[in-house]
């Protein structure tokens, strides 16, 4: 029963660490963004091994604005190519307002 009870204990013990390594991992890759949105978004496709979430966040990590880290990140998302388009030309606004309108300024063209 005690050797059970060790192997047990040594198994929580190496898996906490395994853990604490991808946390590790994840933090460094989440890391690169301009945005809080895009930090999660890497942070947690990385916690949950989705390719597609990291990639998609890493797409929108240069975006200056929430704004148009979203956009990027729903539209690389739904792989909508016009939408990361005009959110990558909307992504080097330093406000918001000024970002959304190149953003619909590039949708309505």
């Amino acid at each position: 029963m005690k050797k059970l009870l060790g192997i047990v204990v040594l198994g929580l013990l190496l898996s906490s660490n395994a853990n604490a390594a991808s946390d590790e991992k994840c933090s460094k890759r989440s890391s690169i963004a301009s945005t809080e949105f895009s930090a999660k978004q890497i942070y947690w496709g990385c916690k949950q091994m989705n390719k597609q979430r990291v990639k998609c966040g890493i797409r929108s990590a240069n975006a200056q604005t929430e704004f148009s880290a979203k956009q990027i990140y729903w539209g690389c998302k739904q792989m909508d190519k016009l939408r990361v388009k005009c959110g990558i030309k909307s992504q080097r606004a330093k406000s918001d307002f000024s970002a959304k309108k190149t953003y619909w300024s590039c949708r309505r063209s």
